[in-house]
């Protein structure tokens, strides 16, 4: 018997797909953002600090929201009537 893949199964995989692609888009905007900073500004005694702040918040909110969506994953679907 092989099973066919249903419409749940095609949404799930729609979802991740958009969420992987959403991470790669938001880590590729903050390490935009830290060259930015790390090359630009008014004060030019930054140094790399900046940039490292910057990319160090960006990555910080994606594993927090990582862990919320993984920690939403294992209890399961609620109902939201």
């Amino acid at each position: 018997m092989s099973q066919e893949p249903t419409n749940d199964d095609a949404a799930r995989r729609i979802q991740r797909r958009l969420l992987i692609g959403l991470t790669i888009a938001i880590l590729v905007w903050g390490g935009f953002l830290a060259i930015g900073s790390f090359l630009g500004g008014v004060n030019l005694r930054g140094g790399a600090g900046r940039g490292l702040v910057i990319f160090g918040c960006v990555s910080f909110f994606l594993a927090f929201w990582w862990m919320l969506l993984l920690m939403r994953k294992q209890q399961g679907p609620h109902d939201r009537a």
